[in-house]
């Protein structure tokens, strides 16, 4: 379902539904009217499904529009509790690494929990993807911060992450035969003691002063 779609398609869907037309999308991406219909045709082929209705004067999503343009209408999106393994095995599960062997990535699956997964390169697409409904994944707060206030994604609370908020490690890594000058030196400091705030914020003013 998802081959050969692109994420310039879904950002033209997405400009559709935001602007409430195709001639007001085409203007607000600096197209043409036809590439902005051209685009949605092509994307509804390659998907097998209807994602407007143009019956009327203006362009209205279907059912299966919604489910693609809206990231809230995904299905784990309605779940009312956490949500166990059995409730993503049909959930397709964005992860961000390198396209290698199954054999070879190592640690890299850390935090992979649904068996149906599309590996995506960089987190921008992940965002896109997550964001159009095509599927779940982890994304650090500060980037999905207006979306969770819009209500454009929601917070999934999974089973296997317990009751305490996910955390990741943070490495910096430096050679250890180049000298660090005073910016770089600063950048480590800045960098440990913003760590230090979020996990303990009163140790980190303490330690500050």
């Amino acid at each position: 379902m998802l081959e050969g779609v692109t994420i310039e398609q879904l950002r033209t869907l997405r400009a559709v539904v935001e602007a409430g037309s195709f001639s007001a999308a085409a203007r607000k991406l600096g197209r043409v009217q036809a590439a902005v219909s051209q685009s949605i045709d092509r994307l509804e082929a390659q998907l097998g499904l209807r994602l407007f209705d143009r019956s009327g004067r203006v362009p209205r999503l279907t059912q299966h529009g919604q489910a693609v343009a809206l990231a809230a209408a995904h299905a784990l999106a309605r779940s009312d509790g956490p949500i166990d393994s059995a409730g993503l095995s049909d959930a397709v599960q964005i992860v961000l690494g390198e396209h290698r062997h199954e054999a070879a990535r190592g640690s890299d699956d850390r935090g992979v929990l649904s068996p149906r997964r599309w590996r995506v390169v960089d987190l921008a697409t992940k965002h896109t993807l997550i964001r159009h409904g095509l599927g779940w994944g982890h994304m650090p707060e500060h980037v999905v911060r207006d979306d969770l206030r819009a209500g454009r994604l929601v917070g999934l609370a999974l089973e296997a992450w317990g009751g305490a908020a996910l955390r990741r490690s943070l490495v910096l890594v430096r050679r250890r035969d180049v000298i660090m000058g005073p910016v770089a030196g600063w950048a480590q400091a800045r960098l440990v003691e913003l760590c230090r705030h979020n996990i303990d914020p009163d140790g980190a003013r303490n330690q500050a002063t």
